[in-house]
């Protein structure tokens, strides 16, 4: 785990938990399950442009880095795929701070 030096591993969890079934999946993949769990009124418009029903989500937030999360939709428009970005990206300050 990032920052941490953890070793996680789901096989080792599966015999101290009673499941079937682990997955490790990183927080902006989490993110976006939440996401698709949203109704209209939990959403801010930012601005007033035309909603694209089924169109490409993302998903951005601070933390070592910049965290980014992806969500296209299906060719049957039910379903999405989260693509978690594994690239850090950092903002640059230019002001008289930096």
């Amino acid at each position: 785990m990032t920052n941490l030096g953890w070793d996680v591993c789901a096989d080792t969890l599966l015999k101290y938990v009673f499941v079937d079934k682990i997955s490790i999946i990183n927080d902006f993949v989490a993110n976006g399950y939440g996401v698709l769990e949203l109704d209209q009124k939990d959403l801010f418009t930012l601005n007033q442009t035309p909603v694209r029903m089924n169109g490409p989500i993302a998903i951005l937030g601070p933390g070592t880095g910049l965290g980014e999360a992806l969500l296209f939709s299906g060719n049957d428009n039910n379903t999405y795929t989260i693509y978690p970005t594994e690239v850090k990206t950092f903002f640059v300050l230019n002001n008289e701070f930096t």
